[in-house]
This record gives structure tokens, C-alpha cells and sequence, in this order.
């Protein structure tokens, strides 16, 4: 055991460790306690990579589950979907014929617009889980 541990240490390190440890016993359960710290050690380093896998692969899942349920969902709305990605494509084309002046203003006034619409869907969605539990 302690050729082990002398091993690892340069042999200036070992000259200390040997200095400081003459009593035999106080020798073997330093080493001891040496070993068992590090085994420790090892232990919480490979518990907390199995950990963080587990978290890697349940957000992996979580992800790919909600993407298909993304795209369910979009695909429900059919041809509406392909009615507002056009629009939105046309607005956003005309912007691009402006100069970037007013290209700004047309974009940051479009970003409100859509922000607001979002806001209106999500009051939606809100009153409509409401109406849905009673």
C-alpha cells in the first residue's frame, strides 16, 4: 500500500510523507484514511456523472416529445398554418423593399404587432382553460 501511494508523490514528497509518518500505525491508518477518502471521492465523481446523464437524456426526451407534439398540433391547423406563413413571408418581403431607416421602424412596428397577437392568444388560451375545468 504505501508503495502505491509513494508512487504517485515525487521524491520529495515521499521524503516528507515518510519523515511524518514514523509510527507504523499512524502510518497504515493515514494510508487507510487516504484510501478511503479517495475511494469516497470516486464514488460522488461517478454518482454525479450518472446524474447529470440522467438529466441529459430526460431533457432529450422531454424535447423530442414536445417537438412532435408541436407539430401535431401546427399540422391541426391546416391550411390556416399555410395562410399566416405566407402572410407573414409577404409582410416581411415588403419591409425589405424599404430603406433601413424605415425598414427599422416597419419591423420593430410589425414585432409589436405580433407581440400582441401573442398576448391575445395567450389570454385565450387562459380563458379557455378556465371555461374547460368547470
Amino acid at each position: 500500500m504505501e508503495l502505491m501511494l509513494t508512487n504517485c508523490l515525487n521524491p520529495l514528497q515521499t521524503k516528507i510523507l515518510v519523515r511524518k509518518m514514523k509510527d507504523p500505525t499512524l502510518k497504515f491508518q493515514q494510508l487507510a484514511s487516504l484510501k478511503d477518502a479517495t475511494a469516497s471521492f470516486k464514488d460522488v465523481i461517478l454518482s454525479i456523472g450518472k446524474k447529470a446523464q440522467e438529466i441529459r437524456d430526460k431533457a432529450e426526451e422531454t424535447f423530442t416529445v414536445g417537438a412532435k407534439r408541436d407539430a401535431r398540433d401546427i399540422q391541426a391547423l391546416g391550411g390556416n398554418v399555410e395562410n399566416v406563413v405566407k402572410g407573414f413571408e409577404d409582410t416581411m418581403t415588403e419591409i425589405k423593399k424599404r430603406n433601413y431607416t424605415d425598414e427599422e421602424k416597419l419591423l420593430k412596428g410589425y414585432k409589436k404587432l405580433l407581440e400582441e397577437q401573442i398576448n391575445l392568444i395567450n389570454a385565450r388560451v387562459e380563458l379557455v382553460k378556465r371555461l374547460k375545468s368547470k
